[in-house]
């Protein structure tokens, strides 16, 4: 009788991320220092928009990409973008009003006879009236989309001793036809469609501390406000503190968006977001604060969450809350020219003339030291030690001993050309080269300490590569080839019949060697002495070896594996061509990284599903072959196949369904593999254990019997 094991495994999808061609490739979350978000708004048609200080964005997927307007706006508010029921979109910025009927690709302007202010909220009622709050003009009306403006200044608060008008910031309009606006002097309301006003709340939460008010479909109405959240369920005449109360365990909230489709409630507050699925009744929080960012707007898209951060653009979650994916593509502009990765997990990558690392695998970037600020990074390398170094033009070398936490110039360098600095490697023993303008290279074996010039055999051209490989060998590339030094950088070697046209190179753990370049991969297996070319993928500006072997190429048609030492090639992805990629990198668990020229970092993407089921030997893309020895005794090897290339884990648990420890997790390309697995050294006890193999979204399962000697 077979053994059917059914587990229900509940996997952590992975956070952050935008999916693109072929699910291959995601959007990490920048690097970017600034891409701050101002306000959201959707519309009846599906579409979402969003606004950073000076461009309106519009998305009709769920903010997976962001179009901007070629308009620029000058944005001092949230609450700005509103739309009416034929698809009108209405922003404001803080000099006028303008009109879209193309969501936002064209604009007109509409308050040129209202005159100048400062312009905040903006919402379209029920009857399709458009009201407008201003700085210091009170509110105005329209109800002839923009074409005219009625003035309504009646109840207002005014400031004391002055007779001037406070602020409007903020207005929305309920189903009922009832009219909220939030001013600096006081909540307001309306019943005569923004004619006259009367405040309310005033003798409940102090004036000037309300920051965001939201209503839902039911009509019952929110206030976030310094001193906790408020509601109303009477159309504002009495209000009730909800602070500490049914779950809501925070003192202060700032922001608040509630469904007009549903009783589903968001708060934002410097604890992090809470929702309510009943009105207000219950709370949960279902998100931290994120670190280093203040969330500025929020968006409850009926049940699509969406958060914008004053730095690292939007936050989006479709699961309530339970997992976050950025929404950045099309936000980001910044070229990311150089990158690298340490054996402690950081990356690093230069954008925006400035070097920013990462400890998530890009989820999230940092930038902490302004020394690395406008300069012309343009090569990162990291010693064995965990030690940066960072290489800028007309500049010199910088270093970082905290994880790019600190930077500091690194001094002592001789010679016409210490500034002029392209390009950095380093070897396995910790020997570090720096290439640059006149075919110059520095050495230095002290962890950059001191430094001499060792250009012996190369020509006078700017050295563009530099390539450490497994044994010894340094390779510099310049215009006019490919050079090679034995013993340290003491004397190099023009490597003959080496293209001039090299743009990337890499070796594996075998000594073989990959050349990238104008027309094709060469492939050198006795240490450079000679190169065959192996492959016409044209322009490979990208060559990286994974810890497995498998060697990936991104060129002109797109992203190439090959798990046989370059004998064959495989096509694994053509989408991220259309993103300009510049260069490509792996890290300690096989993930592959990419900058761009626009649209920051991308990075491979794991099949993460939801929920499996375990059933028996075999799926239709990963199978298991038979492990040796089995029984056995102390440590056994397990193989395996792969038919597709995919994201693949192998796991042993114990048959409670507890998994004792993860063999592999990382991007296979097709082919056969093993592993092994000692579990004397886990201290495991003798009995039978399950092996878990899982692939695109499916898992297959085997015993394996322990007996400890």
């Amino acid at each position: 009788m077979k053994l059917r094991i059914l587990l229900s495994i509940s996997l952590l999808c992975c956070s952050f991320t935008i999916c693109r061609a072929q699910n291959f490739w995601e959007q990490t979350g920048g690097p970017a220092s600034n891409v701050g978000i101002e306000a959201f708004g959707e519309s009846k048609d599906g579409y979402v928009y969003t606004a950073t200080k000076n461009t309106f964005f519009w998305s009709n997927d769920d903010g997976a990409k962001w179009t901007p307007s070629s308009k620029t706006f000058n944005v001092s508010n949230t609450d700005v973008i509103a739309t009416d029921s034929s698809g009108n979109v209405y922003f404001a910025d803080v000099s006028n009003v303008f009109a879209s009927s193309d969501h936002g690709n064209t604009w007109k302007p509409i308050a040129d006879a209202i005159g100048a202010s400062t312009y905040y909220g903006i919402i379209v009622n029920n009857k399709d009236h458009l009201l407008v709050g201003t700085f210091d003009k009170g509110i105005y009306s329209s109800t002839d989309y923009g074409a005219s403006w009625k003035q309504s200044t009646s109840g207002l608060p005014e400031l004391p001793g002055i007779g001037g008008l406070y602020a409007i910031f903020r207005i929305i309009a309920l189903h009922n036809g009832t009219i909220f606006a939030l001013t600096q002097g006081g909540v307001v309301r309306s019943t005569d469609d923004g004619t006259s006003w009367v405040i309310v709340g005033d003798t409940v939460f102090p004036t000037g501390l309300a920051t965001s008010l939201s209503a839902t479909s039911s009509g019952k109405i929110f206030i976030a406000t310094a001193a906790g959240l408020y509601a109303s369920v009477d159309n504002g005449d009495t209000w009730s503190s909800q602070k500490n109360k049914n779950g809501l365990n925070t003192t202060t909230s700032r922001l608040v968006s509630a469904s007009e489709s549903n009783s589903e409630v968001l708060i934002s507050s410097v604890d992090g977001l809470w929702l309510s699925e009943d009105d207000g009744l219950s709370w949960k929080k279902i998100r931290d604060a994120i670190p280093d960012n203040a969330v500025v707007a929020i968006l409850n898209n009926n049940g699509k969450y969406f958060e914008g951060t004053d730095r690292s653009g939007i936050y989006f979650s479709k699961n309530k809350g339970i997992s976050w994916t950025f929404r950045n593509n099309g936000l980001l502009k910044s070229a990311v020219t150089t990158m690298a990765v340490s054996n402690a997990g950081y990356l690093f990558a230069q954008a925006d003339e400035d070097v920013f690392r990462s400890s998530n695998y890009g989820e999230t970037w940092h930038s902490d030291d302004t020394l690395t600020t406008k300069k012309d990074i343009r090569s990162l390398a990291v010693a064995p030690n965990g030690t940066v170094f960072a290489a800028a033009y007309n500049y010199g070398l910088l270093t970082s001993h905290d994880n790019g936490q600190t930077w500091e110039t690194i001094l002592g360098m001789i010679g016409t050309n210490k500034t002029q600095l392209s390009t950095l490697t380093s070897t396995e023993s910790g020997t570090i080269f720096a290439g640059g303008d006149n075919g110059v290279v520095y050495r230095s074996l002290n962890n950059g300490v001191s430094w001499s010039i060792k250009r012996n055999g190369i020509s006078q051209s700017p050295i563009k590569i530099l390539v450490a490989k497994k044994g010894g060998s340094v390779f510099a590339v310049n215009g006019n080839g490919v050079f090679r030094t034995i013993n340290n950088g003491e004397s190099w070697d023009s490597l003959l019949g080496t293209p001039t046209t090299v743009l990337s190179m890499a070796t594996d753990s075998s000594g073989t060697i990959y050349l990238g370049h104008s027309g094709g991969v060469a492939l050198s297996s006795d240490n450079g002495n000679t190169f065959t070319n192996i492959s016409t993928i044209t322009n490979a500006i990208g060559i990286t070896v994974n810890s497995v072997g498998t060697v990936y190429i991104l060129g002109n048609n797109g992203l190439f594996s090959s798990a046989d030492h370059g004998a064959n090639w495989k096509l694994v992805d053509a989408g991220l061509n259309n993103l300009a990629p510049i260069n490509l990198i792996c890290d300690r668990s096989n993930r592959l990284y990419s900058g761009t020229r626009a649209d920051g970092v991308y990075r491979s993407m794991p099949t993460a599903p939801s929920g499996v089921m375990l059933s028996e030997q075999y799926t239709s893309n990963v199978s298991f072959g038979n492990n040796y020895p089995n029984p056995f005794q102390s440590s056994t090897t397990i193989s395996y196949s792969v038919a597709t290339s995919s994201w693949v884990q192998v796991d042993i648990l114990d048959f409670t369904g507890r998994v004792i420890t993860n063999l592999v997790k990382t991007y296979l390309v097709e082919g056969d593999y093993s592993v092994p697995f000692d579990a004397r050294s886990l201290g495991l006890s003798s009995g039978i254990y399950l092996c878990r193999l899982q692939s695109n979204g499916a898992s297959v399962i085997k015993t394996i019997s322990y007996q400890r000697n």
